[in-house]
Order: C-alpha cells, then sequence, then structure tokens
C-alpha cells in the first residue's frame, strides 16, 4: 500500500504521515500527474492497482477478494 499526497509539498505530506502514525510509504505526486493518468477526481480515493499497472478496482469498498486473487497470481 502506498499513500500519494497530491500537489502537496514534501514537508506537509511528511508531517502528515508522521502525525498519523502511517504504516505505509507516501510518496508525492507535486504536480498532479499520477492523479491525473488515473483519473483521480477527489481525495481520498483508492486505486488497487496490479504488479503490470493494471486497475484491478477503482473505488471498492472490499478489496479482500481482490487481494486474494492478486496473492495468487505471484
Amino acid at each position: 500500500m502506498v499513500n500519494v499526497n497530491v500537489m502537496e509539498t514534501r514537508d506537509k505530506a511528511e508531517r502528515f504521515a508522521k502525525k498519523h502514525r502511517l504504516p505505509y510509504e507516501t510518496v508525492l505526486d507535486e504536480k498532479g500527474d499520477v492523479s491525473g493518468v488515473y483519473g483521480v477526481r477527489g481525495i481520498p480515493t483508492l486505486i488497487l492497482i496490479d504488479k503490470t499497472g493494471r486497475i484491478v478496482c477503482r473505488g471498492c469498498r472490499i478489496i479482500e477478494g481482490h487481494l486474494d486473487r492478486l496473492a495468487l497470481q505471484r
């Protein structure tokens, strides 16, 4: 799992991650390029992407079944 901060400064993203003790990596999309590619219209947005970059689920509420199928593809 990766948290992508969209159009924020590095300092602000790092403070947020530290404050909320995020257990996963936080990366920056400073110009909004990545969110544009994946069609992010609002935040937060959950997009499950497989290891080839294919979107498995967009805005899905339950991801466990998707994760199980992806784990079997290893």
